[in-house]
This record gives structure tokens, C-alpha cells and sequence, in this order.
């Protein structure tokens, strides 16, 4: 039911997406819907969590550990190779809950890593600048099919990355 919800989201607005066009899309009784979810949010939250958790692998793969080269081609990859949702949950003014849980991934395998003094405002608004700006430059680069090979926009973002925490140690 998540690949019927995520067809009719790339040309609807998430308002005009009733769980009868998500039935019909999938083929299933409403009946069916309802035995697993009972809204229409529970379906996405199920879908989104069911995405994350596999970006969440990436992050525990023995030969990227500790390589953050290898960390980040492994989410792009990842990214890549579910664009088509991902391009649906990273449409403007849709499903902002993703963007947090995407968030405390972030926050939880990135910059953790880094010693930050939250306590220090610079600090904590290059930490925030970090990660919505990778998070901006991700969504650019699926609105642009994924133009730029994994490893090289893999490069490209941790390059942006250390400029920004440069920024904080000068």
C-alpha cells in the first residue's frame, strides 16, 4: 500500500489522497486497509519508518564505520535508489514529521562525532546550518534526478560539511 500512496502522491496534493484512491491504486479492499492501519497518517508514518530504517543500515555497515566517505556514498546510494519517495517526502510543505525523524538520524550517526559545545550560539547554529543545508542540497539534487554520481555528491556534501565546522573552529 505504500508504493500505491507514494504513486498517487507524485502528481496529488496529500489533501486530495482519500484511503478509497489509495485501495483502488493497490488493488486491496478497504477492508484490508483498515486491518493494518486505521488512517491514512498511520500508512505514511509506517512507510516513512520502514524508509528510514534502511537509511539507518547504511550507517551500520562494517566497512563504512568510521569512514565517513563510505558513510555518506551509502546513504546517497540509498537515496538514490528509492528517489521515488523520497522525492514525494521531500516536497515542499509535505510530511514535515519525516523531516524530523530524518533529523535525529542526522543528529545521531553525523553529528555526534563531532564535539559540539551546544552551549555556544555560534556552535549550535553552524551544527543547525550543517544539517539543513545537507538537507536542502539532498533535496535539490533528487528535484535534479540525481545529476551528480554518488561518491562525487557524497564528496561534495562532507566538503560543505567541513568548511561549515572550519567556520566554527577559526
Amino acid at each position: 500500500m505504500c508504493e500505491a500512496f507514494f504513486e498517487l502522491a507524485q502528481d496529488e496534493d496529500l489533501e486530495s489522497i482519500s484511503i478509497q484512491k489509495v485501495c483502488m491504486q493497490a488493488d486491496v479492499k478497504r477492508g484490508e486497509f483498515y486491518d493494518t492501519y486505521g488512517n491514512l497518517d498511520s500508512l505514511i508514518e509506517d512507510c516513512e519508518d520502514f524508509l528510514l530504517a534502511e537509511m539507518r543500515q547504511c550507517y551500520d555497515v562494517p566497512e563504512t564505520i568510521g569512514d565517513s566517505l563510505r558513510n555518506v556514498i551509502a546513504v546517497i546510494a540509498h537515496i538514490r535508489e528509492r528517489k521515488f519517495y523520497y522525492k514525494v517526502l521531500f516536497k515542499p510543505g509535505i510530511l514535515e514529521n519525516f523531516k524530523y525523524k530524518l533529523e535525529e538520524i542526522y543528529t545521531d550517526n553525523v553529528l555526534k562525532r563531532i564535539d559540539f559545545n551546544d552551549k555556544n550560539p555560534q556552535t549550535y547554529y553552524t551544527k543547525i546550518f550543517i544539517m539543513y543545508g545537507t538537507l536542502q542540497v539532498i533535496v535539490k539534487w533528487l528535484e535534479n534526478d540525481c545529476d551528480i554520481p554518488d561518491e562525487e555528491f557524497a564528496d561534495l556534501i562532507l566538503e560543505m560539511q567541513r568548511r561549515g565546522l572550519r567556520y566554527v573552529e577559526d
